[in-house]
């Protein structure tokens, strides 16, 4: 009987496997006549198939869930281990196992609110003792940093960009491409401070050390890694000194700024 049935499942099964697939001698996308595995104007695969229960579970879930999984993954491996190389990589555009980097800081810092109660923390800070005995302004400069930290935390990048293309320019990098790096550092910050609120939640032991200078320690190992052999260790170390300068007097001025159209001084 099972012999019958099982002689049944392997006749019909790609009957029914041809029956899911949708044919078309055109990509279902674009249009295109297609005569092979993917279309050569969008890249889609021509062997669609049709949403069943099977197949959503099978191939959309577990299939797309992996596959980002490993980008991710991959990602975070790199940035880790050795983020100014996956900088340079990027750059040069290797990038095909790559997740797209700031999509991934965006996942990131919004884990992070998360960790840190963002929503139910900012519903209290008005009665924050951070906040009390300070100037009608100071509060509400405090509270508007807190509420938009999120966003404001991003500004590092184009910052750190900027000082790098200025100091760094044996890369030949444009501006868009040293945003790149600094994404680099960006992201592995976060991960950092994510590790450390970890450490804290499990230990009990206090992660500010962490969080205040993992910024500046992964831009320091970044950099490193990125400039390797278009300068010596004596000539990095010194223009590390203006990179941070800039990078200081460059956060200030759009803090100043920040002040006057937030709050029109």
């Amino acid at each position: 009987m099972y012999c019958k049935l099982f002689g049944l499942s392997v006749i019909f099964t790609p009957a029914i496997n041809l029956l899911y697939t949708m044919q078309s001698s055109n990509c279902l996308n674009c249009g295109t006549p297609v005569d092979r595995k993917f279309c050569p104007e969008c890249g889609q695969k021509t062997d669609t198939h049709r949403i069943t229960p099977q197949h959503f579970i099978m191939h959309d879930l577990v299939h797309g869930v992996m596959h980002l999984d490993k980008g991710i993954l991959f990602t975070l491996k790199e940035t880790f281990i050795r983020p100014g190389y996956a900088a340079r990589d990027y750059v040069a555009g290797r990038r095909k196992n790559y997740y797209n980097i700031f999509y991934l800081i965006f996942l990131l810092l919004g884990i992070y609110m998360v960790a840190q109660g963002h929503d139910a923390m900012a519903i209290q800070i008005d009665s924050n003792p951070a906040t009390q005995g300070l100037p009608t302004f100071f509060a509400n400069f405090y509270k508007f940093v807190f509420l938009y930290a999120k966003y404001l935390v991003l500004v590092i990048i184009p910052i750190l960009a900027l000082s790098g293309f200025i100091v760094f320019q044996k890369l030949n990098y444009n501006y868009a491409e040293h945003q790149i790096i600094s994404g680099f550092v960006m992201l592995g910050s976060i991960i950092l401070i994510l590790a450390a609120m970890l450490i804290e939640a499990i230990s009990q032991k206090a992660s500010v050390l962490i969080s205040i200078f993992s910024p500046l320690l992964f831009a320091v190992l970044v950099y490193y890694q990125a400039t390797k052999n278009k300068y010596s260790l004596l000539g990095y170390i010194w223009r590390m000194i203006p990179f941070f300068v800039l990078s200081l007097v460059w956060s200030t001025l759009f803090m100043l700024m920040l002040v006057v159209l937030v709050f029109k001084l």
